[in-house]
């Protein structure tokens, strides 16, 4: 049973030619509703941030504006090009104990 799902990547650089070496982008954190929420979406972050720091990542951002991501646009939150609404309460106290 999938319980969460973590996507983090490279960004795309300016041009949208290629992909920062440095700079990576969380584009979308999903966690199951449930008593262990806090417990899986801090160990996808740790996970992801931990195997982007290997890759070379030193700046990472959550949904970062076109064009540094370009993954998932016009499906759901992450379509709104707006970062973390205010609906997203829990996301954002995961993102910032991350």
């Amino acid at each position: 049973m999938v319980v969460g799902f973590l996507h983090i990547a490279e960004a795309a650089d300016a041009e949208i030619n290629d992909l920062s070496e440095t700079f990576f982008a969380i584009s979308a954190l999903c966690v199951i509703d449930s008593e262990h929420a806090d417990d899986v979406a801090n160990a996808l972050l740790a996970q992801g941030i931990k195997q982007a720091n290997a890759a070379g990542a030193k700046r990472c951002a959550f949904r970062p504006l076109p064009p540094n991501s370009l993954f998932f646009l016009g499906l759901g939150c992450g379509g709104s090009m707006m970062g973390a609404t205010a609906v997203e309460q829990r996301t954002c106290q995961w993102l910032q104990a991350a």
